[in-house]
């Protein structure tokens, strides 16, 4: 290889698959005074010319920089290393969009903001992944159509559905706009759900849950436990699924064990009990919170019936996928959507109507608004326990109204007001009789 006097490059290496961007402008020690680029490329050999000649050092290295710049857009457009156009899918594109090299306003993203958004796309990587990102492949009515599909089966609120789509549409706007990855965004326009944030009405009573904690032979056991479980911690279920109970042939340790606590008792001195407590996982966690919560006595013994279990010892998982009732047991954890339907199947077998969009997500509803009332207010107490951060999150989606209390606050300010009454007519009339 003859020697250069000197050597500049600019873009990017090719790796696996991937075009190189890079390109190189040189002279040569044999030849002063004449400027080669060179375009290179992963399979076969680079290109080069000469460049017109009188082109100084500097003017050379900025038509590479400017050369490098306008292969990497083409590559990141799709394109093969010869300039022929391919359709980008959207598992593509949604990989870019949370690449912090390609995307800016990933490298911004907090770590709960950042598992928020990776839950997003594998949905919609395992719903619409394969297709091309086009207005024809990818029409606003299927995407709508699949978030709706999966409102319906996991019961999700309107919220959690207009937040999927959200997230899909400023992926596609994100690669129409700022990547330049798409031609035209599918999902410019498309229309939200009409979010509703009162969710007061879907909320188990004190009765119902009861009747959904108590074991019965009609009832999937994982359902009660789960179900039990919700109420009490005020978790969601797909932390409460992911609960590993332990397996002898793994190395993860269970998220369950028995710890001595010393507990502070009003008007008494502390004591020390033995208490059972789980170990939710930060990556389970909406919040990214990795909390050990307690568990009282009654639901302890629903735990340790659960442990000895042969589907619970053989699967690992306190909650096992499968059709247990035909020895089915698989080695992962059972879906939110089969827990969901159990559930309905539970309501019915104990007499509990079935509310849209109530689901496990009522119990923890329930949970928050006894918590509230059993600390007095404090909602950190409250949130130690459910793993919520936000005090607003807790007092005003999920704390619920009890007719009950709001009969008692109206009754005490009418008997306040009452007394003021009472109090300002007998001023009134000593001031007449002195008058």
């Amino acid at each position: 290889m003859p020697k250069t006097t000197w050597s500049e490059s600019a873009g990017r290496r090719g790796y696996g698959d991937r075009p190189s961007s890079r390109v190189r402008v040189y002279e040569r020690a044999d030849s002063p005074g004449r400027i080669h680029l060179e375009l290179g490329w992963v399979d076969g050999p680079g290109r080069t010319k000469v460049l017109k000649h009188g082109t100084t050092r500097e003017v050379a290295i900025h038509l590479a920089e400017v050369t490098a710049r306008k292969r990497e857009e083409i590559i990141l457009r799709g394109l093969d290393a010869f300039g022929e156009q391919k359709q980008l899918c959207l598992f593509e594109l949604l990989d870019r969009y949370h690449d912090p090299k390609q995307n800016r306003r990933a490298r911004k993203w907090s770590e709960r903001h950042r598992l928020e958004q990776d839950r997003c796309r594998d949905f919609w990587k395992r719903t619409l992944g394969d297709i091309p990102v086009t207005m024809e492949a990818m029409p606003q009515t299927k995407v709508e159509a699949a978030a709706g599909n999966a409102a319906d089966a996991r019961e999700w609120s309107s919220r959690t559905e207009a937040k999927y789509l959200k997230y899909l549409a400023a992926a596609t706007r994100w690669g129409r706009r700022k990547a330049r990855l798409i031609d035209e965004d599918p999902l410019l326009g498309i229309d939200l759900p009409e979010v509703h944030y009162d969710t007061r009405t879907r909320v188990y009573t004190v009765d119902e849950a009861r009747k959904l904690m108590e074991p019965r032979d009609d009832v999937d056991w994982r359902v009660t436990l789960a179900f039990a479980l919700a109420a009490v911690h005020g978790r969601r279920i797909s932390a409460i699924l992911h609960l590993w109970a332990g397996r002898d042939d793994a190395e993860q340790e269970p998220d369950w064990a028995i710890l001595e606590v010393e507990v502070q008792q009003l008007g008494a001195s502390p004591r020390r009990v033995e208490r059972m407590f789980l170990h939710y996982r930060a990556e389970y966690d909406k919040g990214g919170r990795d909390e050990w919560v307690p568990v009282p006595p009654e639901v302890r013994r629903l735990v340790e019936s659960a442990l000895e279990r042969e589907e619970v010892q053989a699967s690992g998982w306190l909650f096992p996928e499968g059709r247990l009732d035909f020895s089915d047991t698989r080695d992962k954890p059972m879906r939110a959507e089969s827990i969901i339907t159990a559930l309905h199947a539970a309501e019915k077998a104990v007499g509990v109507a079935t509310v849209k969009g109530r689901g496990f997500h009522g119990a923890k509803r329930l949970h928050v608004t006894k918590g509230l009332q059993v600390a007095g207010g404090d909602a950190t107490r409250v949130g130690d326990v459910t793993g919520n951060v936000s005090e607003h999150v807790l007092k005003t989606i999920y704390r619920q109204k009890e007719l009950g209390q709001m009969v008692q606050q109206v009754d005490g300010v009418a008997a306040l007001l009452r007394g003021s009454v009472a109090e300002n007519t007998d001023t009134k009339t000593d001031r007449r009789g002195r008058g």
